[in-house]
């Protein structure tokens, strides 16, 4: 039977998250048509020894190491490898839901051949104590990976973007876009994706494909949340760099204004005492910041 679907899990020493998320992968699978690859990409990992116990309880479930430690090495190794019609990602963090399986499966039989991608929501699965009082609901979907486009499917539209963490494509079209970029820490998705719209192709929304993104207690930090800030800005201000030139100006100057208004609006909210409107100012204006670092620089997607 040809295999139609590639599940593709990519990790880095983190044995425990990614046993529990191939036990979901494993309760919620069907008999057949489907394969699971895990691609790690770290010396040190013990993945393999999961991935062994897994494929003894009968799942078709292979181990890849990439030299590389880098996500978009490790998703094009997945590519390279799949034997799937469709290659699905999902974090080593990640529990998916009960229809995820079918939603891509039926989803992709249903929709023509120019709707190359599906995505879903991802919900944040936070530590008993919930989001910390400093740190907005937005702000914690942006940080932690989280996403839904609505309780309805529905197309998406430029610049909305599959997310990294619970995203599934056509493999003829991945491997057409010359695949993910390995210069990237966050974004490589869009990378991807963004040019995809300009030829003519869609991606969609489908609510039945949803996940669990895992959000660790030593997560819940400011300092880790103004990083992630940081990373993201400097490689969105790299990913401008793939904008047709008719796009780039307005895109690449609007961190100007953002720049005065965050820094204006944290000021304001500290002073009328709100630490939560005023840190996701302070978010805003780190993206924006390193987004101007990079406007300056002139670095380029290789020095990222």
């Amino acid at each position: 039977m040809q295999t139609e679907l590639t599940v593709a899990i990519c990790t880095a020493d983190r044995e425990k998250l990614l046993s529990a998320a191939l036990n979901r992968i494993a309760s919620l699978a069907p008999d057949r048509g489907w394969e699971l690859l895990v691609v790690c990409n770290s010396p040190t990992d013990r993945s393999r020894e999961v991935v062994r116990r897994v494929s003894g309880r009968g799942l078709p479930a292979r181990y890849i190491h990439t030299p590389e430690s880098n996500m978009g090495n490790a998703r094009n190794a997945a590519i390279r490898e799949a034997a799937g019609r469709i290659i699905a990602y999902v974090d080593d963090d990640s529990l998916v839901g009960e229809t995820w399986f079918s939603s891509i499966m039926d989803g992709f039989a249903a929709l023509p051949e120019t709707t190359v991608g599906l995505t879903g929501p991802v919900r944040l699965g936070l530590p008993a104590g919930g989001l910390p009082p400093w740190c907005a609901a937005i702000v914690a979907q942006s940080a932690f990976s989280g996403q839904d486009f609505g309780d309805a499917p529905r197309s998406l539209r430029y610049p909305e973007c599959p997310i990294g963490n619970n995203m599934a494509f056509r493999r003829s079209f991945l491997e057409q876009s010359g695949g993910f970029s390995p210069m990237l820490r966050v974004y490589d998705e869009h990378f991807v994706c963004w040019p995809a719209y300009w030829k003519g192709l869609s991606f969609r929304h489908e609510p039945a494909m949803s996940s669990l993104h895992t959000v660790p207690e030593n997560r819940l930090t400011m300092k880790s949340v103004l990083g992630k800030m940081r990373v993201a800005g400097g490689a969105y201000q790299v990913l401008l760099g793939i904008l047709p030139p008719d796009r780039r100006k307005p895109s690449r100057h609007g961190m100007w204004p953002e720049i005065v208004r965050a820094g204006a609006g944290c000021c304001l909210a500290r002073a009328c005492g709100s630490v939560t409107r005023a840190f996701t100012y302070r978010c805003v204006l780190q993206f924006n910041l390193s987004r101007a670092i990079f406007f300056f620089s002139g670095r380029r997607a290789v020095e990222y």
